[in-house]
C-alpha cells in the first residue's frame, strides 16, 4: 500500500490529536510512561557527560577530557540496546492496559529481559541503518546522490517496519523472522477504514519542522552572550577570533546543550505515541476479540485518527 504524503497542517493536527489521546491512554496506566522516561533520562545523561567532556577540552583539560569521552562512547552504542528494550516493554504495557489489566514496570522490564535476542537483533539493524546513513553523507557526485536516496529510503522503510515488529514480538513473542512474516500479513487484514492510516509516516518531520526555529533563536543568542562576554571572562573560558575578537564558549555550549535537551524530551515523546500507536494497531488486527470491549469503538476511531474520541470517558477504565 502506498505511504500517502500529508499537508503541514494535517501532520500537526494528527501529531496534537495523537499527544492528546496518548496522555489519555498513559492516564489509565502510568506505568505506561516509565519507560519514555528512562529512555530520555539515559539520552540526557549520555549528553551532559558528552558537553561536559566537551568544556574540559576547551577549558585546556583534554586528558580529562578524553577520559570522560571513553564511557560516553561505550554507552553511546548500548544505548541502542537499552532504548529498544524500554520500548519493547512500553508497548506490552499499552498493551495490557487496553485489555484491562494493570501491570507495573517492574512487569514489563521482566517480561523485555525474556526478548534479549529479538532487542539485539532490532539494535543491530539499528547501529547498521545509523552507519549506512553517515557514510552516505560522504559519498559525492551522482553516486553519492544515488547512496543517500536509496538509504534515505531503506531508513523510512525501516523505522515503519521497526514499529509494527515491536508489538508482535513485545505481545506473541514472535523471532524476527516470525514478526516479518506476520507483518506481511498484516497488510491483506488491515480493514478497509484503517487502509488510508496503514503505512503513513504520521508523524513525519513535524516536531522538527515546529522546533527548528527556536533551536535557531537559542544558539543564536547562545553565541550573542558568548560575542558579549568574550572580553570579560578569563582566557580559559575565551576562543579567540580573527581581527582580535574572542568569544566566551560557556554560554554558547550552555546554549547548545539546552537545545539538545529540548531534543530529547520531544524525541522520546515522539516515539512513545509511534509505540503506543502501533501497539494499539496491532492488537486491533491480531487480538482485537481480546481487547476490552467498553474500548473498541474508541480504539477503531482513535486509529482512524477521527475526532470525537472520548477514551477518558470510556466505562471500566
Amino acid at each position: 500500500m502506498a505511504r500517502q504524503s500529508r499537508s503541514f497542517s494535517e501532520q500537526f493536527g494528527n501529531l496534537k490529536y495523537l499527544l492528546q489521546h496518548s496522555v489519555t491512554i498513559i492516564g489509565k496506566n502510568k506505568a505506561i510512561a516509565y519507560p519514555m522516561v528512562a529512555m530520555a533520562v539515559y539520552s540526557f545523561l549520555l549528553t551532559s557527560f558528552f558537553f561536559l567532556a566537551i568544556a574540559f577540552i576547551l577549558a585546556d583539560i583534554p586528558v580529562l577530557g578524553f577520559l570522560l569521552l571513553l564511557p560516553v562512547i561505550f554507552f553511546w552504542f548500548l544505548r541502542f540496546i537499552f532504548y529498544v528494550y524500554q520500548k519493547m516493554a512500553m508497548s506490552w504495557l499499552v498493551h495490557q492496559t487496553i485489555l484491562g489489566l494493570k501491570r507495573s514496570f517492574g512487569d514489563s522490564q521482566k517480561h523485555a529481559m525474556g526478548l534479549k535476542g529479538q532487542i539485539l537483533g532490532i539494535a543491530v539493524v539499528d547501529v547498521v541503518m545509523k552507519y549506512a546513513g553517515s557514510k552516505s553523507k560522504q559519498a559525492g557526485g551522482i553516486v553519492g546522490i544515488v547512496i543517500r536516496l536509496v538509504v534515505a529510503g531503506l531508513a523510512k522503510v525501516w523505522d515503519l517496519a521497526r514499529h509494527f515488529l515491536l508489538p508482535s514480538i513485545a505481545i506473541d513473542r514472535h523471532t524476527l523472522k516470525q514478526s516479518v512474516e506476520e507483518m506481511k500479513k498484516l497488510k491483506e487484514r488491515v480493514p478497509e477504514t484503517l487502509v488510508g492510516v496503514f503505512g503513513i509516516d504520521f508523524v513525519g518531520n513535524i516536531v522538527m519542522k515546529l522546533i527548528s526555529p527556536i533551536y535557531f533563536v537559542i544558539i543564536l543568542l547562545g553565541l550573542a552572550i558568548g560575542w558579549a562576554l568574550g572580553g570579560f571572562l578569563p582566557d580559559i573560558m575565551v576562543l579567540p577570533l580573527d581581527d582580535g575578537l574572542s568569544i566566551a564558549w560557556p554560554p554558547v555550549l550552555a546554549m547548545i546543550f539546552l537545545a539538545k535537551s529540548i531534543s530529547i524530551l520531544l524525541a522520546y515523546a515522539t516515539a512513545s505515541v509511534k509505540v503506543i500507536y502501533f501497539t494499539i494497531f496491532y492488537t486491533q488486527l491480531v487480538h482485537g476479540e481480546s481487547i476490552n470491549p467498553a474500548l473498541r469503538d474508541d480504539l477503531k476511531q482513535y486509529l482512524r485518527l477521527e475526532e470525537g474520541v472520548e477514551l477518558e470517558k470510556s466505562a471500566g477504565w
